[in-house]
């Protein structure tokens, strides 16, 4: 009985290990917390990683940060943001909308594709980083 017990545990910890690190497709890209993201860009240059955290939807952005701060009536990214061009977007909690002109949505999200760094991404190549999807 015991030995069926410990089989039983082994292939239930097996089976929970093996879905650890998918990314939001069930490939088997590695999920970087944020802020080690940006710590060690060059650890993840060229590589398939997911990440996770405030997503910026507006005009002329479309960026990835850690979480939001507020200045009077705007809302803003804390640094340092990432480009987010054409990857894989899943939203993970309430999104909401600014009252500034123009408007933007920030989501909570996990974001998975190819991780960039080097700078001259985005809007006018403001981006020291970028997570961007497959090229066509």
């Amino acid at each position: 009985m015991w030995k069926g017990l410990m089989s039983t545990a082994l292939l239930l910890l097996v089976a929970l290990l093996s879905g650890c690190g998918r990314g939001i497709t069930g490939d088997a890209e590695p999920f970087v917390e944020f802020g080690e993201l940006v710590a060690a860009p060059q650890r993840y240059h060229g590589r398939q990683i997911c990440t996770a955290g405030v997503y910026v939807l507006g005009f002329e952005t479309s960026a990835l940060g850690a979480s939001t701060y507020q200045r009077g009536s705007a809302i803003y990214l804390t640094e340092p943001a990432v480009w987010v061009g054409e990857a894989e977007i899943h939203s993970t909690g309430d999104c909401f909308s600014s009252d500034t002109a123009p408007p933007a949505e920030f989501c909570q999200v996990q974001v998975c594709g190819l991780f960039e760094s080097g700078g001259g991404f985005g809007h006018l190549g403001g981006y020291q980083y970028q997570l961007r999807g497959p090229e066509h």
